[in-house]
């Protein structure tokens, strides 16, 4: 197996329910040529108790996106210190050159500072 990627693919605050938060876009055909990943998910300057799913998505043009896992981090983790981590095994592939991660907060009146950190390799 060979690593084709390892990057800080996130780093924000999220504090809003009602939206998605994805990865940077300059990363999406790096991610694209990978097709295992280990996610690492770490929150600081937390207020409430969040929760988030992180989700992985492919596309063939980056525009129109397809959900590949829609739980690489499973719904309900809550969002820590300490970090967490997640994995897409690529056994559910959807194809694709471009590949995305979306994280989505699922408490309301919460927020915090996250950084998703990703690594993708090839199978072999």
């Amino acid at each position: 197996m060979s690593i084709v990627i390892t990057a800080k693919g996130f780093s924000g605050v999220i504090n809003d329910q009602s939206n998605t938060y994805y990865t940077d876009p300059d990363l999406n055909g790096r991610f694209g040529n990978a097709e295992k990943f280990l996610v690492e998910l770490k929150g600081s300057n937390i207020v409430g108790a969040p929760t988030v799913t992180v989700s992985l998505e492919g596309s063939n043009d980056g525009v129109n996106w397809t959900v590949r896992n829609s739980a690489v981090i499973a719904a309900g983790t809550a969002v820590s210190t300490t970090p967490v981590f997640g994995k897409d095994d690529g056994t559910t592939s959807v194809g694709g050159r471009f590949a995305r991660f979306g994280i989505k907060l699922a408490v309301a009146s919460t927020s915090a500072y996250v950084e998703l950190w990703v690594t993708g390799r090839t199978a072999l």
